[in-house]
């Protein structure tokens, strides 16, 4: 199901696939994202936490910039330790 760099797993049978190795020095992680993850129905990415500061505005507008024309993108923040697989079953 999930090919020979990934594997399913869990209750939702998501791929899961580590991205980064010897073959991706010298690639941004954006470069290894977008290669890695073309074709892929769905894309969970981390991001820092919000604040009030213009810092972060232009954090998102970089964000968003980066992963424009990508899968559909959930940016998400992971601050507690919560079940995922139950919240997204």
């Amino acid at each position: 199901m999930c090919g020979s760099s990934g594997e399913a797993s869990g209750l939702l049978g998501a791929c899961t696939r580590r991205l980064t190795d010897e073959s991706d020095k010298g690639r941004s992680f954006y470069e290894i994202l977008r290669s890695s993850s073309a074709g892929v129905d769905l894309i969970f990415l981390g991001m820092a936490t919000p604040s009030e500061s213009a810092e972060f505005a232009s954090y998102y507008e970089q964000l968003r910039a980066r992963t424009d024309g990508m899968s559909t993108t959930v940016f998400v923040l992971g601050a507690e330790d919560i079940g995922f697989e139950q919240v997204l079953a």
